[in-house]
């Protein structure tokens, strides 16, 4: 399915057309849309992993034990899965100005609130935990998933609807700008922790958030609602049963499964085989996000600016990448029977690699989801309802993603090693990525001997 192009043209008064951005030139009020998503998706990637580094030491003083403050953190994706599919659909009643305000808005009241956990009473015992405390944590964590995929939704809803002409582009700066809030986020965690401790970060975040929401509310001009005419009700089903939507859905599910891949044992792995400290091992883990963020707008221009260059084609070169990259990252076993030793340097190029990697599969898979078929250039509205509608399905998709991930990537390593998981993903992009290909070469066979048959007809007839 080919990306749109098609010369559509807003019908809100309020709202000018994007000629300007089809020219490559941004009108002053889409660059201060642009600049509000790019920020919401930086700071709501902040929130996503900002718990992490501080969290388990604060459960342990009421008793909470790692099993448990894992599943409070994987919450998060848990949540987002059905509330992306929910902003999606209601997408059509509330204006999606509103829904972006009022996410950054709960995820800075929330994080705020989240800080005040440091001054829940201890229990008595030191064995008890405390219901109370784990309820409201659990609260908490849920109200940041909501939040965060209202953000994420309406950020990359208006993004879509408000440069139709380069999605490819200004999707690449949203993956950009995700990425370097995952990537800042614990730095900055430590930064306020280091100067004030735990109330102090969640504090500064959390306010920064909320004046975020204020500075959105005043300065971003968008259309008040992707809303529909009466009557124009675009089906769940119908564009489930669309053949790219629903192969998207399932490339980007596995795109969330290769971002989370690594996290549960990558450290042991370090530790373990290198003997690395702590220190040295987080720097590491910094390498897949840096690259991404790095490679994120590169693959979004090379879309937009290359007439040749497909979402599929960059997808299928990112899950070949996957694939080979894997093999040698575990190394695999095939590979360590040969007599091939993976050294500290080599772990850490394939690292840098995989960053990289997922920026084909996340930016391409983004652009993938916004079909064609459904958009009518004589109804505007429609046509941002269902692309509201498929970003909801993307998002949902690589929460999936990123909760399954965690999970199987812990159980295979349980019973097997680093490097039998990593070649148990590398199987699982190899398929993908063989069947992308085949399904791309044979269309390409087709078309050319299509258009030969038609330049030969004429002599023929002759």
């Amino acid at each position: 399915m080919q990306l749109t192009d098609s010369s559509s043209v807003e019908t809100n008064d309020n709202i000018p057309n994007n000629e300007n951005s089809y020219n490559g030139r941004y009108t002053k009020r889409e660059l201060i849309l642009l600049a509000c998503c790019l920020s919401s998706s930086f700071s709501s990637n902040i929130v996503l992993g900002l718990p992490a580094p501080f969290l388990p030491h604060l459960n342990e003083y009421h008793n909470i034990q790692s099993d448990i403050t894992g599943w409070v953190m994987g919450l998060m994706p848990l949540f987002q899965m059905p509330m992306s599919l929910l902003y999606g659909r209601l997408m059509v009643y509330i204006a999606v100005k509103s829904m972006l305000v009022g996410g950054v808005l709960s995820l800075g009241v929330s994080t705020v609130a989240f800080g005040m956990l440091k001054y829940y009473p201890l229990p008595s015992d030191d064995v008890s935990i405390q219901p109370g405390f784990l309820i409201i944590e659990i609260l908490l964590r849920i109200m940041h998933a909501c939040g965060s995929a209202a953000v994420i939704v309406s950020g990359l809803t208006l993004l879509t609807t408000t440069f139709p002409h380069n999605t490819p582009t200004v999707m690449g700066y949203a993956s950009t700008a995700m990425g370097v809030g995952f990537m800042c986020g614990p730095a900055i965690g430590s930064g306020f922790f280091a100067i004030g401790g735990f109330s102090l970060t969640f504090a500064a975040i959390g306010a920064m958030l909320i004046i975020q929401s204020i500075v959105i509310l005043c300065t971003a001009q968008a259309p008040e609602s992707v809303g529909r005419e009466e009557g124009d009700k675009p089906s769940v089903i119908k564009l489930l049963k669309n053949k790219t939507i629903f192969i998207d859905i399932l490339l980007m599910t596995l795109v969330g499964v290769l971002w989370v891949s690594i996290e549960p044992i990558l450290e042991p792995e370090i530790r373990n085989k290198f003997g690395l400290p702590d220190e040295i091992s987080a720097l590491i883990f910094l390498l897949v996000s840096l690259t991404y963020t790095l490679s994120s707008p590169l693959v979004g221009k090379a879309i937009d600016a290359v007439s040749w260059v497909t979402p599929w084609w960059m997808m299928a070169f990112g899950f070949v990448l996957h694939a080979v990259n894997f093999c040698f990252m575990g190394p695999m076993p095939l590979l360590v029977l040969l007599g091939f030793h993976r050294p500290l340097w080599l772990l850490i190029v394939t690292l840098a690699i995989m960053g990289i990697a997922l920026a084909f599969g996340f930016v391409s898979g983004m652009n993938l989801i916004i079909p064609t078929e459904f958009e009518d250039e004589n109804n505007e509205e429609l046509k941002k309802n269902t692309k509201a509608m498929c970003v909801g399905f993307v998002t949902f998709a690589y929460s999936l993603g990123s909760f399954t991930g965690l999970t199987l990537s812990g159980v295979i390593a349980a019973y097997g090693s680093f490097g039998i998981t990593m070649s148990c993903f590398a199987i699982a992009c190899s398929v993908p990525a063989t069947l992308i290909i085949s399904t791309l070469t044979i269309k390409y066979v087709r078309n050319r001997n299509k258009a030969n048959q038609e330049e030969t007809q004429p002599l023929h007839s002759n």
